[in-house]
């Protein structure tokens, strides 16, 4: 994980994401914009969505190299991101659930960041996601 978080780190101000299509599926606004935010700096074109069902109604549209999805601690959104992986899609969870932060057991495909986290750890976890090169990231 320090290798990911390192090369995220190098990576800061550049375009690290350029045209990757990014869909941010998290109820609470205010965290949704600043993942935008987050991803956008570094040059992806970011989505956002309060619910499934407008994250379902995007993909309708739309094609995504990779989806950052809120987990409850009730598991919501398990089946939505099943089939992301199934579809090809690389997948970060970002959840608050003390028992994710080392990775969730019916989402072996995802990377997992736990909240609260920085910049570095979640674009950590989305290098990691897209190339597969790391194992899981974790918030502080």
């Amino acid at each position: 994980m320090r290798r990911c978080v390192q090369k995220a780190k190098l990576a800061k101000g550049t375009n690290m994401l350029d045209g990757t299509r990014v869909l941010v599926v998290e109820p609470e606004y205010l965290i949704a914009l600043e993942i935008q935010r987050i991803l956008s700096d570094r040059g992806a074109d970011a989505l956002g969505a309060l619910t499934f069902a407008d994250a379902s109604a995007a993909l309708v549209d739309r094609r995504f190299d990779l989806a950052i999805v809120a987990l409850d601690p009730q598991g919501h959104g398990l089946d939505f991101c099943r089939a992301l992986l199934q579809a090809g899609v690389a997948v970060v969870l970002v959840s608050s659930a003390a028992e994710h932060g080392s990775g969730h057991p019916d989402l072996p495909g995802a990377m997992i960041v736990a909240k609260p986290f920085g910049d570095d750890d979640l674009l950590a976890a989305v290098t990691a996601a897209l190339t597969g090169t790391c194992g899981q990231a974790r918030g502080h």
